[in-house]
């Protein structure tokens, strides 16, 4: 472990800097410099580094190959490395809304510190901000010359991941940063993360475990872990390690998988001890969501809106804005789902309106196709393509999707069909912004709009087989209704049956008025009439 001290000598400043065996406590080197000034400070920490790294027993040309002057590289400014200091220990406990300030104090301190550029642009993504995400990490990749090899490659990593969205060149560039620095659990973490967006689950297990290994209170790796034994459905085992983590007081993403595992279980004494610990943290607003995403799954959708509107005050009084644009657009897409357009086009809208160019773009984009809309819902797509040429998800999912509910609605399902084609490699995605299982319901849709019953049905099967993939999404009931739905044009009776019961009892407490259920309630009433 390093550690290291500073104190006052006259004007000068003595760094003392010490290599301490962790096990032990044993010293194993110790370097000391001296700075004429405090503006000498990083020079001088720097030249000690370097010779404490030699007396370590790292090869001279290994020290001068990754050993580009700490001034230039990270920052000339102590302020400034200060500052970024506390606004990266707060990212780093998955706090992106109180590392935001310390991190813009950072580069108004210093206009070229690139780290602080890019962990500043990855806080704005975890947000929700797509804008600001993306022009802070464009300055830090325009900068990331100056960086160290580590800062270098979290730069580029990030570029691609976050400001991109591509998939490929993030997966590729994290793999080379684990080759050159296997103890760095960033790369670890964010691979799982990018194997979690093309629904890659298996892969996750080990990398999750190795970042674990080398830091036991590595909230993202937790995360990712509990998230990637969710998604194989391998529901006590996520259970166990979301346990684990937050007996270890980690919190965030384990946080709300247990409330996910909790909610499937109808295990509401967990769901509530869970949330009594998150409520008053920063994990407020995301609790608040959370809920909403319950309720509505439920086919409560009054109560749902009513905690979306909370998330979106807290979002907005913590200025996220395009965070709150995409509730209300997430919104939309419940209200068309649930076939109430007049709601869903009116929240669209509204999102649009207070988010003109962000990511809520594409949710209100499916939305207006649901609803019918194609030409507005294509122009929406095509003007986020433009804005984000490179962005998988966007291209690979979302497109398709917008394309394949225009050919529904147009009345040509082999179109729709065709379409949802490119999804394949995303339809098993993992993501924020994911519509989850919406490449499979669309085209059980298609296939119901054929009459091709079998079809149908198997698409709405992979939803009902795969709840750790969109353990709250509102396409779970849906697809027991679009399931009987496609029983019935089977012809099998006992079947279709079935599947009515089973969307009632979800939804046995919902609004009554939702045109779903007053649908599916009227549908059943003449089945069960003609026996």
């Amino acid at each position: 472990m390093m550690t290291g001290s500073i104190a006052g000598l006259g004007s000068h400043y003595v760094i003392t800097l010490n290599a301490v065996n962790a096990q032990s406590g044993d010293t194993m080197a110790t370097q000391q410099v001296e700075a004429e000034s405090k503006e000498q400070v990083l020079k001088a920490l720097d030249k000690g580094a370097s010779s404490l790294r030699e007396k370590l027993g790292e090869s001279l040309a290994s020290v001068k190959q990754y050993a580009k002057p700490l001034e230039q590289a990270t920052t000339s400014s102590l302020e400034a490395l200060k500052e970024y200091s506390l606004g990266q220990a707060a990212h780093d406990l998955q706090d992106d809304i109180a590392a935001i300030p310390h991190l813009k104090k950072a580069v108004e301190l210093d206009p070229n510190f690139a780290r602080a550029y890019a962990v500043l642009g990855v806080c704005y993504g975890n947000n929700g901000d797509s804008r600001l995400s993306r022009e802070n990490l464009a300055k830090a990749f325009a900068l990331k010359d100056r960086g160290t090899e580590p800062e270098r490659l979290y730069i580029e990593a990030h570029y691609y991941d976050t400001g991109e969205s591509d998939v490929d060149r993030s997966i590729e560039t994290y793999k080379a940063w684990i080759k050159t620095y296997p103890r760095e659990t960033i790369p670890l973490d964010n691979l799982s993360l990018m194997y979690l967006f093309t629904g890659e689950c298996e892969p996750v297990v080990p990398l999750a475990k190795q970042a674990i290994e080398i830091n036991a209170q590595d909230n993202y790796a937790w995360g990712w872990l509990t998230t990637a034994y969710f998604c194989m459905n391998r529901l006590d085992e996520a259970k166990a390690v979301g346990e684990e983590a937050w007996s270890k007081n980690v919190r965030g993403t384990t946080a709300f998988r247990l409330m996910d595992i909790a909610a499937i279980r109808n295990d509401q004494a967990t769901i509530d001890r869970i949330a009594a610990g998150v409520k008053g943290t920063d994990d407020e607003l995301a609790l608040r969501t959370w809920l909403g995403d319950r309720a509505a799954r439920q086919g409560k959708w009054q109560q749902s809106g009513q905690y979306y509107a909370e998330a979106r005050r807290m979002a907005e009084k913590e200025g996220i804005r395009e965070f709150a644009g995409n509730l209300k657009a997430g919104e939309a897409n419940g209200s068309a789902l649930l076939g109430d357009c007049k709601a869903a086009k009116t929240a669209a809208s509204d999102s649009l309106r207070e988010v003109s160019e962000g990511t809520n773009r594409r949710s209100a984009a499916v939305a207006l196709s649901v609803c019918g809309d194609a030409a507005e819902a294509q122009k929406l797509i095509d003007a986020e393509l433009k804005d984000r040429p490179s962005d998988a998800i966007l291209k690979y999912l979302y497109a398709p999707l917008v394309k394949a509910m225009n050919g529904i609605t147009k009345g040509n399902s082999a179109e729709a069909i065709a379409a949802l084609e490119s999804a394949r490699r995303f339809e098993l995605a993992i993501t924020p912004m994911n519509p989850a299982y919406s490449v499979w319901y669309v085209r059980g849709l298609a296939y119901s709009k054929m009459k091709d019953g079998e079809k149908a049905a198997a698409e709405f099967q992979k939803i009902l087989d795969n709840p750790g993939r969109g353990p709250l999404s509102l396409l779970t009931p849906l697809a027991h209704l679009q399931m009987a739905r496609a029983l019935a044009m089977k012809g099998d009776a006992a079947g279709t049956k079935k599947a009515y019961q089973d969307f009632l009892a979800m939804w046995k407490d919902a609004d009554p008025d939702l045109p779903a259920l007053v649908e599916a309630k009227a549908e059943y009433r003449r089945i069960t009439i003609s026996e």
